[in-house]
């Protein structure tokens, strides 16, 4: 029998079950372990380039990561839901304007280019989840 990404509480709200709870946990752990040995390796290279790639990472990861928080420790309804994404939208809009009017030695390929690659880090994180959750799922 297949998981339930959501358990529905009432007829409108809705809560993240355990399974959606491990995936997000692990593309939030994934995102975040590879922003830092990715940076950690490129500083030995060049400052600014691991820099940017730190940077980058964290545009993406700070506003997952708030929004993941907001989702697995409340219940929310369809409205709610959609203000948490147009928020993270948001936030990620916010934290870009000011790395790119703030920090003047920015590599912006190094930047981009992870910042990108860390956005569609979800789709092999949750591909591996969800078909190792189905697998044990016995």
């Amino acid at each position: 029998m297949r998981k339930s990404i959501f358990r529905v509480t009432r007829k409108k709200d809705l809560k993240a079950g355990p399974v959606a709870a491990t995936a997000i946990r692990r593309l939030i752990l994934c995102q975040s372990g590879l922003t830092l040995i990715l940076s950690a390796s490129l500083l030995m290279l060049d400052r600014i380039l691991a820099l940017s790639v730190l940077l980058g990472g964290l545009v993406v990861i700070l506003p997952g990561f708030a929004q993941a928080w907001y989702w697995l420790t409340r219940e929310v309804g369809t409205r709610q839901l959609l203000l948490g994404e147009a928020s993270k939208l948001g936030l990620s809009a916010v934290l870009f304007v000011l790395v790119y009017t703030q920090i003047h030695a920015l590599n912006l390929a190094g930047f981009f280019t992870w910042l990108i690659v860390a956005q569609l880090m979800v789709i092999p994180v949750m591909a591996v989840h969800f078909k190792v959750s189905q697998t044990t799922d016995i």
